[in-house]
């Protein structure tokens, strides 16, 4: 299990790129799973939400973790949908997909620390927290919304070059 000082998020080395491009090598590397599993992606990327400065590193990492548990979410057959947008000053990721949920009770704890409901051995209860703390280093929000059959994480991150330098 980590230690809360070996999850320590690094200094952001903000830089610009382009986020579907970003998205489109996350899915890349998650495609053993998306094949085995049998899952639809569909994507809808918005020209003006496509460039972003950030740190891409984390940014890499906030997809993977929500993406990855989406993949884990839906057994069998599903659908995977990724979405961007631009919401007022801020960039809007939509990652959605057709698991069966997630209750009230489990999303009032899905951003603490180790917090899983994983077996054993199947995961740390770091991946949602690292989402949190990487998002709102950048000065963005999370949040997911869920019911039966669709959940919803949806990563809002400032437009602006005023990116915090340092966490």
């Amino acid at each position: 299990m980590k230690s809360v000082e070996s999850a320590r998020l690094r200094n952001l080395v903000a830089t610009r790129f382009v986020l579907s491009a970003l998205i489109t090598e996350v899915l890349e590397r998650l495609s053993e799973p998306l094949q085995a599993k049998h899952l639809t992606v569909r994507m809808s990327f918005s020209a003006a939400a496509d460039s972003l400065y950030a740190d891409r590193d984390q940014i890499e990492q906030v997809l993977l973790n929500v993406i990855d548990n989406a993949i884990d979410a839906m057994d069998g057959k599903g659908e995977l949908t990724i979405r961007t947008s631009r919401e007022l000053d801020n960039l809007l990721v939509e990652i959605t997909d057709s698991g069966p949920g997630i209750t009230d009770a489990i999303k009032a704890h899905i951003f603490e620390p180790f917090f899983t409901t994983k077996g054993v051995g199947e995961g740390t209860g770091m991946g949602l927290d690292t989402v949190y703390r990487i998002v709102r280093a950048h000065r963005g929000e999370v949040s997911v919304e869920s019911e039966p059959g669709r959940t919803t994480f949806q990563v809002r991150l400032p437009l602006t070059n005023q990116q915090r330098t340092g966490v």
